[in-house]
């Protein structure tokens, strides 16, 4: 049961009046400006890690120390919003401990598309999360759900870094990558999914890859040209449902996708039916930047025949929490879900794993 909620972060910082402090620039911090901005709000100050400060200026302000900030205002009279993602136990522990001093949120601003997981949207939406809150097969599954959605409505970072799940635990207790011959991996990019893989899947001979951003596209078959095993068939599509040409933002880097900005490019789109009628894969991950609906419905005769096991990326819009799953479900149904992240701030790499019901 989904709980009810009285407000959510924006609402807590327009109520509490202390003034904002921004740790971190980039993308996620432009975005969570604009948002302060649309909600009469305003950063006072932003600092970065000590060997990031050179004196710049973001957004109008001078970009500072922590030690600096905490100098002008006191401990507990300012809130900080952590403005960028990271996965790297020494930042974790920096950020963890920096929370102990003085009270910091992260907001969630989704990587793509414009819908804020806000309290008005988290009400339209509760039904819809709560049957798919349901549809998990476990526990674990629930839980982690229960740290998302909680994370993204108050930006508290306490229960999402509990809410974490053993890649070990993942590929040996959930999957069955031990029978795996054939995968695909959709937004392959060098090939790091790839080799995560290879120690579980000893029977493993052929991958198909599909990586539209060129960067990543050379250092993924430069990857497969020195695996002995397995064989790596790349492909330098956008995952889709269909073919067609598509605006790729190419970034060299996990955010490529498609969109617009001024390194954008137009690149082939593919869906697997279309390009390989008669594949049928053991398992398929879908990690495609936001366009994981279209590159679902673009694999909808390989699940058919084959019944793969799946990974479907859930966190690169807010509606993917749900719409995914829904979607999931009648793609590809009698089948088991599971809910499992690596761990993390924000609430990014959070995966869906489909396994039908027959293993």
């Amino acid at each position: 049961m989904l709980p009810d909620y009285s407000q959510d972060l924006w609402t807590y910082l327009a109520n509490d009046g202390r003034p904002i402090v921004l740790y971190g620039m980039g993308n996620g911090a432009d975005k969570i400006i604009a948002e302060l901005e649309r909600r009469g709000l305003h950063a006072a100050d932003v600092f970065a890690s000590d060997g990031f400060v050179r004196g710049q200026s973001f957004h109008g302000l001078t970009v500072t120390s922590y030690g600096q900030v905490r100098g002008k205002y006191g401990d507990g009279n300012f809130i900080i919003l952590l403005s960028f993602a990271t996965t790297r136990t020494e930042v974790l522990q920096r950020i963890v401990s920096i929370s102990r001093e003085n009270e910091l949120l992260a907001p969630d601003v989704p990587p793509y598309g414009d819908t804020l997981f806000d309290l008005p949207y988290y009400l339209s939406v509760k039904e819809r999360l709560s049957a798919v809150r349901e549809r998990f097969y476990d526990e674990e599954s629930k839980r982690i759900f229960d740290a998302v959605v909680s994370f993204r409505l108050t930006g508290r970072i306490g229960e999402l870094l509990d809410a974490r799940s053993d890649p070990y635990e993942t590929f040996l207790s959930v999957l069955h990558p031990n029978t795996y011959r054939t995968v695909v991996d959709l937004g392959a990019y060098c090939g790091d999914s790839i080799l995560s893989l290879l120690p579980f899947a000893p029977a493993l001979e052929r991958v198909v890859a599909f990586e539209p951003d060129p960067h990543s596209y050379k250092k993924l078959c430069a990857l497969s040209e020195k695996l002995a095993r397995p064989v790596v068939k790349a492909y330098p599509y956008a995952a889709y449902s269909g073919p067609c040409d598509l605006s790729l933002s190419a970034t060299g880097g996990r955010g490529s996708a498609v969109g617009t900005g001024a390194k954008a490019k137009t690149v082939r789109a593919e869906s697997l039916d279309n390009l390989l009628p008669d594949c049928k894969p053991d398992y398929v991950k879908f990690d495609v930047e936001g366009s994981e609906a279209q590159a679902l419905l673009g694999c909808r005769g390989a699940i058919g025949r084959a019944r793969p096991e799946i990974l479907l990326s859930l966190y690169h819009r807010s509606e993917d929490l749900f719409a995914l799953p829904e979607l999931a479900d009648s793609v590809y149904p009698d089948t088991r879900f599971y809910l499992r992240r690596p761990g993390g701030i924000p609430a990014w790499d959070l995966n869906l794993l489909i396994v039908p019901e027959s293993r």
